[in-house]
């Protein structure tokens, strides 16, 4: 579990890294989406409270990267 651990967060990290604004707009989805099933698996337990406090901070920076990029696109 501990690869699945880390698939958000290299996800996460690849969206600097991408220099279309749509590709960085379907990362951050991905991203999202991973970041929101590690949390659930977290809830069910085996987590850590400092992995929990990561991704919420992501989760609101991506919120804030998602909709800067989408009113560059659009």
């Amino acid at each position: 579990m501990a690869g699945r651990r880390n698939d958000w967060k290299s996800v996460y990290e690849s969206i600097q890294r991408e220099e279309s604004l749509a590709g960085q707009l379907k990362l951050c989805q991905k991203a999202r989406r991973l970041m929101q099933q590690r949390t659930l698996e977290l809830a069910a337990g085996g987590g850590s409270p400092d992995e929990e406090s990561a991704i919420d901070e992501a989760l609101r920076e991506l919120w804030v990267l998602e909709e800067k990029l989408r009113k560059m696109i659009n």
